[in-house]
Parts: C-alpha cells; sequence; structure tokens
C-alpha cells in the first residue's frame, strides 16, 4: 500500500511540473536550464577537480561558468565594468556574443 500511495504522489508531481512547464514563458525556461545545466557541470567540475581529473574538469568547469555568464561577471572584475561603451548591434560585456 505504501508503494502504491508513493506512485500516485509521484504522479501528482509529474502532471503538476508538466503543467507548469506548458504554462511557463520559453525564454524564462530556457534561462532556468541554463542556470540549472551551468550550475551542475561547475560542481561537476569541483568535484572531478577535487578527485584529481584537472584535464576533464579545466574545460567542464569553463563551460559551466560560460552557461551561469559568471565568466563575464570574473572579467569585469578585473578590468572594470562598463570601461567601455558598446554601440546597438555590438556585442559586449552584458551579452552573449
Amino acid at each position: 500500500m505504501p508503494a502504491f500511495l508513493l506512485g500516485v504522489v509521484a504522479l501528482l508531481l509529474l502532471l503538476w511540473a508538466a503543467s507548469a512547464f506548458i504554462k511557463a514563458d520559453p525564454k524564462e525556461v530556457a534561462r532556468a536550464v541554463r542556470w540549472i545545466g551551468g550550475g551542475a557541470a561547475l560542481l561537476l567540475a569541483g568535484f572531478l577537480l577535487f578527485r584529481g581529473a584537472i584535464a576533464v574538469a579545466i574545460p567542464l568547469g569553463a563551460f559551466g561558468a560560460r552557461s551561469t555568464r559568471l565568466d563575464i561577471l570574473l572579467a569585469d572584475s578585473f578590468r572594470g565594468a562598463n570601461t567601455k561603451k558598446h554601440g546597438p548591434g555590438v556585442a559586449g560585456v552584458d551579452g552573449f556574443p
């Protein structure tokens, strides 16, 4: 009986998540997926770095930093944010190229 109740609860949660996903704004979903994926990549890279797999951890960490846009924030802190203004249509420090 507990397994049946757990299955019903899991089904209801799945239906609720599907309904929320359908009603969501695609831009917000893409942003959330990018942050979740980038964060997971950073966590995995940190774990691999501590395990000694540096050759795998560095590219994975770079991918995670780029996905979460942390590389832009870190670069701005070193060179001074907003020191160079860009015109419209030109990739800058505040957006993807």
